[in-house]
């Protein structure tokens, strides 16, 4: 329920929109829980994403505030000049699972987030269940991706529905999570099942036919989400 939020320090404040690459990887959800308490929208690029397609989706839900992981600096690297940037943006890297310093031009968010206090803003009383925590980009079939708005409302009954009523999860019940959270199974129903009473999720980067079996008794899963 506490999480070091370094946002504050930087002028975040509500309705501002950070676009988010990161892959599945715990930083990636203390991201959107430290933005939502300020009431700002992660807007969650799909990591696969490159060039055109990744210009606009960036630039469908984007703010002056850019969050990257190691694991895609040099995706975001191709379409930076493209992006216009002003002296004003500030783009935050995110180390993964390395040591290394973060590049020229980016701030270190994990420094940041050493530095800031650990107890909740203000802001999070005022944030409100109708208002936006998250963009949410269609798949892009049809055309270009484009960016569904997601509520709080929409977490908190996923987490209700699915979490307490369908699934009853308990605090001993263990999700295995190989969806992206860029996505709403994964952000939602899996992430919000879990949540409800206090359940672990195990999280995969991307899906493994190979080790699915495997990773359910490495992590002893009671439960896992999938599409289809």
């Amino acid at each position: 329920n506490r999480t070091a939020n370094p946002f504050i320090g930087r002028g975040m404040k509500k309705g501002d929109v950070a676009v988010v690459m990161l892959d599945n990887r715990p930083e990636l959800l203390v991201t959107i829980v430290a933005m939502a308490k300020i009431g700002a929208v992660a807007s969650l690029i799909n990591i696969n994403q490159r060039g055109k397609v990744l210009l606009h989706s960036i630039n469908e839900g984007r703010g002056r505030f850019f969050i990257v992981g190691e694991e895609m600096l040099e995706a975001f690297e191709e379409v930076r000049d493209e992006l216009g940037l002003s002296e004003s943006d500030e783009a935050c890297f995110v180390p993964d699972g390395t040591e290394s310093p973060a590049p020229k031009g980016y701030l270190d968010l994990l420094s940041m987030t050493a530095e800031a206090p650990d107890h909740n803003p203000p802001t999070t009383s005022e944030v409100t269940m109708g208002d936006p925590f998250a963009y949410v980009f269609t798949s892009g079939t049809t055309g270009l991706p484009k960016a569904s708005v997601i509520l709080n409302f929409r977490w908190v009954g996923a987490a209700r529905w699915f979490g307490k009523l369908a699934m009853d999860l308990k605090p001993d019940d263990v999700m295995y999570v190989p969806l992206p959270f860029f996505h709403t199974n994964g952000l939602l129903v899996a992430w919000g099942a879990a949540a409800a009473n206090g359940s672990a999720m195990a999280i995969r980067r991307k899906f493994s036919a190979t080790n699915f079996w495997s990773d359910v008794r490495k992590y002893n899963a009671t439960c896992f989400i999938y599409i289809g």
